[in-house]
């Protein structure tokens, strides 16, 4: 999970995230960077109480 700023994104209060999956990265470009926290905490999130075996 990375969430990254250009100088110009970084004055607009925009972001770019990308999500690491098991099927390869999704990225999101230009969203808002408190949308882009948003989405990365909650991911975190559910990532971390879920006990259920992936493979």
């Amino acid at each position: 999970m990375a969430i990254t700023q250009s100088p110009n994104q970084k004055r607009s209060g925009l972001a770019n995230l990308e999500i690491g999956l098991a099927s390869g990265t999704v990225k999101l470009p230009y969203i808002s960077i408190i949308a882009a926290r948003t989405i990365a905490e909650r991911a975190l999130v559910l990532i971390h109480n879920d006990n259920r075996n992936w493979i």
